[in-house]
């Protein structure tokens, strides 16, 4: 199919004395230009402006009138040529269409008989990396799939591919277990540099930093958490040894033995002073007088005396001077 391209000839009105009029006006032009008005030649320019109105009125309706029907004229062509190029858009496109699904299709069976044929060696290879990733809690390597891209590559580009995975996955298990092996070693050596009560859990401290951070830099996050524990134990050791002096200042020693009352006979029995010498101190207690008026209908006064005030206070013994009834008589209260 050959497109013949060439003229055509499109059947429009139009204005068939264009150059008469053309000359006619130039002639005016030139008569007129540059004209100035006067008394005597007013009347002339008027009524050549007058004669030129009605002709330029019909010029621009006709080149409108025009306009409109040689463009419909035009598109009119356009569409004819827009309808053939779809006319051929219509019988290209379902065959690129089916071109497209058959393929797909055969780039899908290429797909499926390759990944058939190396899906047991990637079974096998998945095994490998299920062990490997079994009793760390990290994914040391992700299961292997077969992809669709590799569906291009020949066999010998694809066995390549999958021993070098193999390799990489024994490769990264043997190095994660000598890290962590050095690792160890290095918890046991700080726990002695810095005399520490308590051994350094890598697991705890690092996470999963140890799958993740090399070496050196894992070294020196266990040293600085071995400085900070060396100080946490040092604080608590004190904190213990104030804790417990200050217990052995507040409660007496177990171990401590009262040696009996030595009392002064001169004195009055409610003024004995007592001393009582310890392993560590000397305690002293006094005995004191204390004026109470008591309303009581108990027998024994002395006991509920001991029995109310024991409750406030470290009593060891109460004797009562004198049983006085003359709260009766408030007027007698000193």
């Amino acid at each position: 199919m050959k497109l013949e391209k060439g003229l055509v000839s499109l059947q429009v009105q139009s204005i068939t004395n264009l150059d008469q009029i053309k000359s006619n006006l130039k002639i005016t032009l030139e008569k007129y230009e540059g004209i100035v008005w006067t008394e005597e030649n007013r009347k002339d320019i008027q009524n050549v402006i007058e004669e030129l109105k009605s002709p330029r009125t019909d010029v621009k309706k006709f080149a409108a009138a025009f306009n409109k029907e040689g463009t419909a004229k035009v598109k009119e062509v356009y569409n004819q040529i827009k309808e053939v190029e779809q006319m051929i858009t219509d019988i290209i496109a379902p065959l690129e269409k089916s071109e497209k699904e058959y393929l797909e299709q055969k780039r899908l069976e290429k797909f499926i008989a390759k990944k058939t044929k190396f899906q047991p060696v990637i079974d096998e290879l998945n095994t490998i990396i299920a062990k490997l990733n079994k009793g760390f809690g990290y994914i040391l390597h992700e299961q292997v799939e077969f992809l669709e891209e590799w569906a291009k590559d020949s066999e010998e580009k694809i066995n390549s591919r999958l021993i070098d995975v193999t390799k990489e996955v024994s490769n990264t298990r043997s190095k994660l277990l000598d890290k962590i092996e050095a690792v160890n070693i290095a918890c046991e050596s700080l726990k002695g540099t810095y005399d520490l009560s308590m051994p350094l859990n890598w697991k705890l401290i690092l996470g999963n930093k140890v799958y993740t951070e090399s070496l050196v830099d894992l070294k020196a996050i266990l040293e600085d958490f071995a400085e900070n524990q060396q100080i946490a134990e040092m604080e608590a050791v004190e904190r213990e040894a104030e804790n417990l002096k200050m217990q052995q200042e507040i409660l007496p020693s177990k171990k401590e033995k009262t040696i009996p009352e030595e009392v002064k006979e001169d004195l009055p029995p409610w003024e004995q002073e007592v001393v009582q010498e310890t392993s560590n101190q000397l305690v002293k207690e006094h005995k004191i007088t204390v004026h109470m008026v008591v309303k009581s209908n108990s027998i024994n006064i002395e006991e509920e005396i001991d029995s109310c005030l024991s409750s406030q206070f470290n009593v060891t013994k109460i004797q009562v001077k004198e049983v006085w009834d003359g709260w009766k008589n408030p007027d007698t209260w000193w």
